[in-house]
């Protein structure tokens, strides 16, 4: 994932990234975000919307949004 300061970068984007999306997530479940070796670069480049519609993506995929959110 790279040295400290790469792994402290990505995450506080995740945290940020969570804190703008935990509202649409299904309560009373527990949600683990695992950084990937490779998400540094791209969620640098690609800024905060990319990451955000990633993560989207993986609760859309899982099933876990709320239902009308």
């Amino acid at each position: 994932m790279g040295n400290a300061v790469v792994r402290n970068r990505v995450k506080r984007q995740l945290r940020a990234t969570w804190s703008e999306l935990a509202a649409k997530a299904r309560p009373s479940h527990d949600y683990v975000l695992v950084a990937r070796p490779g998400l540094a670069e791209p969620a640098d480049t690609r800024g905060h919307a990319w990451l955000v519609e990633r993560v989207t993506e993986i609760l859309d995929k899982a099933g876990l949004e709320k239902a009308g959110a």
